[in-house]
Formats: C-alpha cells, structure tokens, sequence
C-alpha cells in the first residue's frame, strides 16, 4: 500500500491479499430410496453426486469422502435423513463417521438420534472436523423397530462438506 499527500487529504492504493476460496467440497444426494433394516448400522450410498471438488469421491461404492493430498484442513460435514415410512416407533440415529487414517481409528463425527412415531423423520447431523490426507468420512443410519424401513431418495437424504481452512 502506499499513500501520499499532506494533512488530512492522501492518496494512494490499498490491495488486500487473496483470501483464498473454497478448494474441497462435495454434494451428493440418493435418487432413490435405500432399506435400513433393523438394528444394523447401513452406510449410505449416494448415487447423485452434484459436484467433488479437491476430494476423492466414492460415494456411490462405499459412500465415502476421501481426504486428497493437499487438502487436509478443517471440515464442516452435514447430512441429512428422512425416512417414507416407518420406524413407526423405536429409535432412528444418522452418524457422521470419520475414519482416522494415522491412528486406524473410526470415530464420530457428529449424529442425530429421534425416538419417532411417524413418517416423514427428519434428522439432520452437522459436525466440524480437522481432517489429514487419506482420512474419510462417510454417513450411516440406523433404526430399531421395524423389520425393514425405508428412507427417501431426492431432497430428504443428501451429505455435504467444504473445506474451510
């Protein structure tokens, strides 16, 4: 930057650094429904992915998001879950997962748990996570009343993160 002038009066040129922009991000969603059957934890596998940027995408094998080299940093990671019809009672949980590749280690990100009554369920889970190179996150989903429920395809079942520094 620089200013010149006397007094009050100056003039000059101020530049600001390059704040940098969002590298790594992803948006995935189902077109259709998946059976969750009771209980049993099942990774969700996102068949729509909208984009996937900076990352390593396997949603649609394994439903996993892949930490590329580069790329480590902190994530804000959000999924969500709706069920079309039952549990009509009992427990319904949506896990974020993150796997820790230099420790082995899988552990929770973040989840949302409901005791339900209905259809229509919607659980929302949303974490921030330092993750390194090589470190995954995936979403899973679990319920304990019916023999097998489904949950919906579309807008009610998507998994999200961005990379934020």
């Amino acid at each position: 930057a620089s200013v010149s002038g006397s007094g009050t009066t100056g003039i000059g040129q101020l530049s600001f650094g390059d704040a940098g922009g969002i590298d790594a991000y992803w948006s995935a969603s189902r077109n259709s429904g998946q059976s969750v059957a009771q209980n049993t934890s099942t990774t969700i596998l996102f068949n729509v992915v909208t984009v996937a940027t900076g990352i390593t995408n396997t949603l649609t094998s394994n439903g996993r998001i892949t930490i590329a080299s580069g790329q480590e940093g902190w994530y804000v990671v959000t999924a969500i879950n709706r069920y079309a019809d039952g549990p009509t009672s009992g427990k319904e949980k949506l896990s974020i997962y993150y796997y820790d590749n230099s420790a082995g280690t899988t552990e929770t990100l973040a989840y949302a748990e409901m005791n339900t009554s209905g259809t229509y369920d919607t659980k929302v889970a949303t974490g921030l996570k330092y993750l390194d190179t090589n470190d995954y996150v995936y979403v899973s989903v679990n319920q304990n009343n019916d023999s097998s429920a489904n949950f919906i395809g579309g807008n009610g079942t998507a998994f999200m993160g961005f990379k934020i520094a």
